[in-house]
């Protein structure tokens, strides 16, 4: 048998974006690394209540509507609790139906990422 060492940055591997019950959108580790959020200042968001899909690009210059990306060491935070009150009510949706961990698409024909809804 031949045993590989555990590295701390090995845990960060997959992309994960989570909701919270606050209307914050964070993104862990390894999304933060892959799409180098670290040079981005502001994050556009963008929702579809039809299909109850959210969608984000990430910007340097700021522009009407967009949201500041509060960065951590290695991760960062979008505070949205207003996006989210529009988007929630379009789609007829609680809160709390869509808190929760997701894994991340990148939609070429929008050049966005996006998050789909269950």
């Amino acid at each position: 048998m031949e045993f590989k060492k555990f590295e701390k940055g090995d845990r960060f591997i997959k992309d994960v974006i989570s909701i919270r019950p606050t209307g914050s959108i964070f993104f862990n580790a390894g999304f933060y690394r892959r799409v180098e959020i670290k040079a981005y200042r502001y994050a556009m968001l963008f929702h579809d209540a039809a299909s109850v899909v959210i969608g984000f690009k990430f910007l340097n210059n700021v522009e009407e509507g967009c949201y500041k990306i509060s960065h951590q060491k290695d991760c960062a935070t979008v505070r949205a609790s207003a996006f989210f009150d529009v988007f929630l009510s379009e789609c007829n949706r609680t809160m709390n139906s869509i808190v929760g961990k997701y894994t991340p698409e990148y939609d070429k024909e929008n050049e966005m990422y996006i998050v789909r809804f269950k």
